[in-house]
C-alpha cells in the first residue's frame, strides 16, 4: 500500500516493544550519537531538541517514561539512522536502481523522443530504471526517466536520489517517491523500509519529469558504460 503521511507513525510504532521500551531507548540515542561523533547535547541541539531534556533522560535513574515518537524522528531525521535500528544495520552498498543511459541502443525515433523530452524544461540527466520498487507508480526495469536537476521536490514527487556508505564513501542512486521526510518504495513485489533524507548519506538530486518505455530491449542493452 502506498505510504501516506498518516500512515507513517503506524509503521514505525510496527517496530513493537524496543520502541517503547526506556532501556532500549536510550542505547539506541548514545549508538547514534557515537555514530555521529556527537556529545548527546549537541546531537540533541542538532536535531532541534533541549540538551537538558535528553541529558536527563539517559542519565538520570528516576526520570521515567520513554520519548515521544516525534523525539526519535527528529533525531532520525538529522542522523540517517531509522528510529531504533542499530546505526549500520541497513549498512553496506547498496546496488544502484538506475543506470546511465545509452543513446546509441535506441531507434532513430524513440532517441528523437527522448531527446526532445531532455530538451524541455530546466537541466535533466537522462537514466534508466534497473528495479522495480516503483513499479505501483507505472515505473518498470527499462524505462527511461527524465530527471530535472534543478527542480525543488514536492510531498508525492517521484524522485532520483544518492545513498552515501558512511563506511566506505561508495555511492549509489536510487528512485522513490517523497515522502517529507522520507523516500519510500511503492512496489508490490518486496518490502522496502523507507529512507530519511538528511542530505548527509541520503540526498535527493533531481525529480522525475518524463518517463519514456523502450520497447523490444533488454534492459542491459540500454545501459551506458560508467
Amino acid at each position: 500500500m502506498f505510504l501516506s503521511s498518516a500512515s507513517t507513525p503506524g509503521y514505525i510504532l510496527s517496530m513493537g516493544r524496543a520502541y517503547h521500551n526506556k532501556a532500549d531507548q536510550q542505547v539506541w540515542i548514545r549508538a547514534v550519537a557515537d555514530m555521529m561523533h556527537l556529545s548527546v547535547s549537541a546531537l540533541a541541539r542538532k536535531a532541534g531538541l533541549s540538551p537538558s531534556t535528553l541529558n536527563k533522560f539517559l542519565n538520570d535513574p528516576t526520570h521515567e517514561g520513554v520519548l515521544k515518537e516525534q523525539t526519535l524522528l527528529e533525531i532520525s531525521r538529522v542522523s540517517g539512522v531509522a528510529p531504533m535500528e542499530a546505526p549500520g544495520h541497513a549498512g553496506g552498498q547498496q546496488e544502484n536502481e538506475v543506470s546511465l543511459f545509452d543513446p546509441q541502443a535506441v531507434d532513430k525515433t524513440t532517441k528523437a523522443l527522448i531527446e526532445n523530452a531532455l530538451a524541455d524544461g530546466n537541466t535533466r540527466q537522462g537514466c534508466i530504471a534497473l528495479s522495480r520498487t516503483l513499479d505501483l507508480e507505472g515505473i518498470l526495469p527499462g524505462d527511461f526517466i527524465g530527471i530535472d536537476l534543478s527542480s525543488t521536490p514536492g510531498y508525492g514527487d517521484i524522485v532520483l536520489a544518492e545513498l552515501i556508505d558512511r563506511a566506505t564513501s561508495a555511492t549509489s542512486k536510487i528512485l522513490r517517491v517523497y515522502q517529507k521526510p522520507f523516500l519510500v518504495a511503492h512496489t508490490a513485489s518486496q518490502l522496502h523500509e523507507p529512507l530519511v533524507v538528511n542530505d548527509i548519506d541520503v540526498r535527493i538530486i533531481g525529480v522525475a519529469k518524463v518517463m519514456v518505455r523502450i520497447p523490444n530491449r533488454p534492459v542491459s542493452d540500454l545501459m551506458s558504460s560508467v
